[in-house]
């Protein structure tokens, strides 16, 4: 059995979880002040950032395939937590920037149901009791 098969309980999963995002979420700060503390803003902070985000959420990724297994459901549900990084604001201003893309109120609507189903999807990962756990 290899490491990305085997199951990942509740804990560990949470205690990655917070570790990711707290860690992320220091070097996006870092990024920000050091892009954006100039007088003139660095004009490539928005791929930068975009690029640190789904730097994260791919080392995010076998974890979250390992709670998957853990919790008994297919692993290929992990993709909705790949999909709201594509209809962020900030990859449609990125988008916008360099093609003649007009954001509109119509692409924001998706954006949001694909953002809920991720949630969704993050809680049931949290909140799922293990197959192997017994039930009382």
């Amino acid at each position: 059995m290899n490491w990305l098969s085997s199951p990942l309980k509740r804990r560990p999963f949470f205690f990655s979880f917070l570790l990711l995002t707290v860690g992320g979420m220091s070097v996006s700060y870092a990024l920000m002040a050091l892009l954006l503390g100039n007088e003139t803003p660095s004009p490539w902070y928005l791929e930068i950032t975009f690029a640190w985000g789904l730097f994260v959420l791919a080392v995010f990724t076998p974890f979250a395939i390992r709670r998957a297994i853990d919790i008994g459901i297919s692993k290929w549900w992990v993709v909705l937590l790949w999909l709201p990084p594509f209809f962020n604001l900030k990859f449609l201003m990125i988008l916008s920037k360099y093609a003649d893309f007009v954001i509109s109120g119509a692409i924001l609507w998706p954006a949001l149901v694909v953002a809920l189903f991720s949630l969704v999807y993050l809680g049931v990962l949290f909140f799922s009791p293990s197959e192997t756990e017994t039930h009382a």
